[in-house]
């Protein structure tokens, strides 16, 4: 996107945009690959926070996280509707991705 942004800008060329794009492209996949590689050498499974909340859906953690974040609900009230203690709350709706631009 930086790389598409200073093309608009004509700071770079055509070719060095298409150059960095092959680049960033190229490091993406790497990453990729070598996260794929963490987790076969890793044993076990997902942890208890992913499985969680694939069981729950995205709808109810939204609605969880904000209402939390609007005062509406308590933590307390909030373990006892996702099924977890007050503590687990925070840590299970830390990577819950956020939908709509409200």
């Amino acid at each position: 996107m930086v790389a598409y942004c200073l093309l608009r800008s004509d700071i770079v060329s055509v070719v060095q945009w298409k150059e960095l794009k092959a680049r960033f492209y190229q490091e993406w996949l790497d990453l990729k690959a070598r996260k794929r590689e963490k987790q076969k050498a890793a044993e076990g499974g997902p942890s208890y926070y992913v499985v969680k909340r694939d069981r729950l859906g995205s709808a109810l953690l939204n609605l969880m996280d904000r209402s939390l974040s609007e005062g509406t609900i308590t933590y307390t009230k909030a373990s006892k509707v996702l099924g977890v203690k007050p503590r687990n709350v925070v840590p299970l709706l830390r990577d819950v991705p956020q939908r709509g631009g409200l």
